[in-house]
């Protein structure tokens, strides 16, 4: 009968860690997030900057769109660090990426259910909407037809995202998880 030493053992694949795999793709999500912000802020500068006649109603909307937008790009800058400090597995991002991930859910479930809202009222509204477009022709239709699939994706992810940051926030307070960061030296 042979003995196997422990050094002739094939080493076993590393398989990648599912809770760092969400990570990243939160990371790459709130990266690109973040361009859509920067880029929106873009069209509301150029906006203020271009027209010089608006009215003061006009000008407190952009006003407040551009502080709504420079409030988000601050809390995606923050998010993205501290992914960043997960993936290279800081001590001090777990604790901040479980807070994160349960604000970021309690973030999904109010913004799905203003959602979900008005795809009610657009739905309730659908007929009225679609006597009107059958006058303008299909097109009309077809836009109805796409918004309402647009909103129905968008709840769907947003259900994904709430499984997905709950589902973080439990791994990251795991043992197991835990002894995978290290302090700072």
């Amino acid at each position: 009968m042979a003995v196997v030493a422990p050094s002739d053992r094939p080493a076993r694949a590393r398989r990648p860690m599912l809770w760092r795999v969400v990570v990243w793709m939160l990371l790459l999500v709130s990266a690109f997030g973040s361009l859509q912000y920067v880029r929106h802020m873009q069209n509301v500068w150029e906006q203020l900057r271009d027209n010089l006649s608006l009215q003061p109603a006009e000008l407190d909307a952009l006003h407040g769109m551009l502080g709504w937008d420079a409030a988000y790009l601050l809390v995606v800058f923050a998010l993205i660090v501290i992914c960043a400090g997960c993936i290279m597995r800081q001590a001090w991002a777990r604790p901040c990426m479980r807070v994160a991930a349960v604000l970021l859910t309690i973030w999904l479930l109010i913004t799905g259910y203003l959602q979900l809202r008005d795809l009610q009222a657009l739905a309730a509204n659908s007929a009225a909407i679609l006597a009107q477009a059958q006058q303008q022709g299909t097109a009309a239709g077809q836009m109805l037809v796409r918004l309402q699939r647009g909103y129905q994706l968008a709840l769907a992810f947003k259900a994904i995202g709430c499984l997905a940051s709950l589902w973080l926030a439990w791994k990251l307070g795991n043992p197991a998880v835990r002894a995978q960061f290290r302090t700072r030296r």
